[in-house]
């Protein structure tokens, strides 16, 4: 984990600094919510009522993301960004009637670490609307699943970290607008679609975990 910090924050800023001087470096901070899911493929036909079953009883439930991000601006209309955010995702399950229980969660919360290209539509305009894209590494910290029994009004919490795959591979792809304001301060405003690769579980049943959130940013050129 630590060398790909290392990778994103130190070696990519050294490659890139031939083409830019130090005003077009930014830093600032990040804070999303949205909604995330998992979804459940399998190639085995024997497990498709399964996978059916599943995608019948899961919900979507609340997720965020918070942290921070740097970036360089290597041309007109173009940027690359990275960042060290805290997010959370998961998905629910309304009841599960086979274990007598009910209003039960699964949280991940993992440390994410996203490399973004961002491409910029309008030229010396105040608001300028952009597309993103782009991969992201994260590290699930903690599993846990939250749930009350049924006729009980107690929560209860457990640990769910077994079996997880905590090392998480995805793509992003996004767009958004962008507003300078006070000179070297800039608003981000951007919608994100979030999608994991790695199955959270190992099996003939994959599980990969999506996310769907509105970030808000501030970020201040150097």
């Amino acid at each position: 984990m630590l060398r790909i910090i290392q990778i994103i924050f130190v070696i990519l800023p050294l490659c890139l600094s031939a083409q830019v001087d130090s005003s077009k470096y930014f830093i600032g901070g990040t804070l999303g919510i949205g909604y995330s899911s998992r979804i459940l493929t399998t190639t085995e036909s024997e497990l498709e009522l399964i996978e059916k079953s599943y995608d019948e009883l899961e919900e979507p439930t609340v997720s965020f993301r918070t942290g921070l991000r740097g970036g360089i601006k290597i041309g007109e209309n173009s940027i690359v960004s990275a960042g060290l955010l805290f997010s959370q995702s998961g998905y629910r399950i309304d009841t599960l009637e086979m274990a007598s229980i009910h209003n039960v969660s699964f949280r991940y919360k993992s440390l994410e670490i996203p490399v973004m290209y961002q491409y910029t539509f309008i030229k010396n305009k105040s608001i300028k609307p952009y597309l993103s894209a782009g991969v992201a590494s994260s590290f699930i910290v903690n599993s846990s699943m939250h749930y009350m029994r049924i006729n009980e009004l107690e929560k209860y919490k457990e640990n769910a970290s077994d079996g997880v795959n905590k090392l998480q591979f995805g793509a992003l792809v996004g767009a958004g607008i962008s507003k300078n304001f006070y000179g070297k301060y800039t608003l981000l405003i951007e919608s994100l679609y979030h999608h994991n690769f790695t199955s959270i579980h190992d099996g003939l049943l994959e599980r990969k975990l999506t996310n769907v959130s509105v970030n808000f940013g501030i970020v201040y050129h150097l």
